[in-house]
Parts: C-alpha cells; sequence; structure tokens
C-alpha cells in the first residue's frame, strides 16, 4: 500500500487547484458509492482487488488530496 501512496503523490504533485477539487470529488463519490451500494455488489460478484481494498485507498487517497490542497491553497498564518 506504501507504493501506491507514492504513487499517487508523484500523480497529484502538479495538479491545479481546480483538478485537485475534481479528483477529491471523484474520490468521495466512489466512497459514497461504496458505502451505498458495495455490500450489494460485493455479494453477487467477485471483484479483485477487493472492494473493501478500493474502498481503503480511496479514503487514504482522499487523505493526500485534501493534504496536498491544505499544502499549497491554505492561507498563510
Amino acid at each position: 500500500m506504501i507504493k501506491y501512496q507514492f504513487d499517487y503523490k508523484e500523480k497529484i504533485q502538479n495538479l491545479d487547484y481546480q483538478s485537485l477539487l475534481k479528483e477529491r470529488d471523484s474520490l468521495i463519490n466512489d466512497i459514497h458509492y461504496f458505502e451505498n451500494f458495495g455490500n450489494f455488489i460485493n455479494s453477487q460478484y467477485t471483484v479483485i482487488p477487493s472492494l473493501e481494498l478500493i474502498y481503503s485507498l480511496n479514503l487514504h487517497y482522499l487523505a493526500i488530496v485534501c493534504e496536498r490542497i491544505s499544502e499549497v491553497y491554505s492561507i498563510p498564518k
């Protein structure tokens, strides 16, 4: 999972503010989808990687995106 973290940080490193917001919103949509339908889908199909892993990674990636937004675009103290 750590390998993915570094790859993802590289992926978003040079995104502008609007692109970071789109990435954040996309992750939130994926997270909501799993929370609402994940158990139903998971009971009918075998998905690799598992939906639980995808959900966990999306939560982790959301934290990384929010941290990046905060680093670059927050008001200095």
